[in-house]
């Protein structure tokens, strides 16, 4: 309820003994919520809200068979996505605040992209169709961005000092 349209949090859910079932990036669209959390936690997260429902009309569901997530970060990220989307709202990508969002199109394709610092630095998260996420990977590269490793990505996210669900904290901890 705190979140309005185009912002966004980090978040945790607990069980009612206060044990951790997974951190999150909660989006608020306007229309519906994205929530962004390990694919390890994602069916018990989504059972757990799906069992807070009663009578609103609303859904639950794992999006991931749909909806493919790509990362783009460092000191040109904004200016690299802004060449290459159509975004929706009327500031600019470096404008918006942390976990704040904005939809896009790449070409016919909505999706959304959110602002991001996990990994020590300013960037941003997009989420769009998996048919398209190549295309789009290739036009990010077109316009400037390079390829990282997963053991750089790894060493930025820890010396950023962010956890990760399972690795730095789980239920236990």
């Amino acid at each position: 309820e705190a979140l309005s349209a185009g912002r966004g949090c980090y978040a945790a859910l607990l069980t009612a003994q206060g044990r951790m079932v997974s951190d999150m990036r909660v989006s608020e669209l306007g229309d519906r919520l994205l929530v962004d959390l390990p694919e390890a936690t994602a069916e018990a997260v989504r059972q757990r809200l799906a069992d807070f429902i009663f009578s609103e009309d609303v859904e639950v569901r794992d999006v991931k068979a749909d909806l493919a997530h790509l990362g783009v970060y460092g000191p040109h990220a904004a200016a690299i996505l802004e060449s290459v989307l159509a975004l929706s709202g009327g500031e600019g990508l470096e404008q918006l605040p942390l976990d704040g969002n904005q939809a896009l199109r790449f070409g016919e394709t909505p999706g959304v992209v959110v602002k991001s610092d996990d990994y020590g630095v300013a960037g941003f998260e997009t989420f769009i169709g998996v048919a398209d996420v190549a295309t789009l990977a290739d036009a990010i590269r077109a316009a400037g961005a390079k390829d990282v490793t997963a053991e750089a990505v790894e060493v930025t996210r820890v010396e950023a000092g962010r956890p990760e669900f399972g690795p730095d904290m789980d239920e236990h901890t």
